[in-house]
């Protein structure tokens, strides 16, 4: 028996929406570690390169799924704190490193986009 393709389409939005809902229940346990990785740097428990590469960790894995399931400006901004994660990588990779202020520049700035990112999550929760 041939479906139409009003019911093949029915089908892919029941599957983006299932992903999504899922997208979502993933990002808010992703967003809570990374909560979690910054206060836990803010108390000296991780170094900053822990820190980072963990926001560069939970980060990536949302951004791959976000573009996925057309959440289009979470992508963008998950690609603005991936960028800086690049140029912080780039750095240590140089041998440049960070002093006491310029960790807690970079780590404002994290915090900052990853601010915003929890404000779009919640837009789509």
């Amino acid at each position: 028996m041939a479906h139409s393709d009003d019911e093949y389409n029915e089908k892919l939005k029941r599957i983006i929406r299932q992903a999504q809902t899922l997208f979502l229940q993933d990002a808010a346990s992703r967003m809570s570690e990374v909560e979690a990785g910054l206060r836990q740097w803010t108390e000296h428990e991780l170094s900053f390169d822990e820190t980072v590469d963990l926001i560069h960790r939970h980060v990536h894995a949302l951004k791959g799924v976000a573009l996925t399931i057309q959440y289009d400006d979470i992508d963008l901004v998950c690609k603005q704190i991936l960028e800086r994660v690049h140029t912080v990588e780039e750095d240590r990779s140089t041998g440049e490193g960070y002093d006491d202020a310029a960790e807690h520049h970079e780590m404002s700035e994290f915090a900052s986009e990853l601010g915003l990112l929890k404000q779009l999550l919640g837009q789509y929760g």
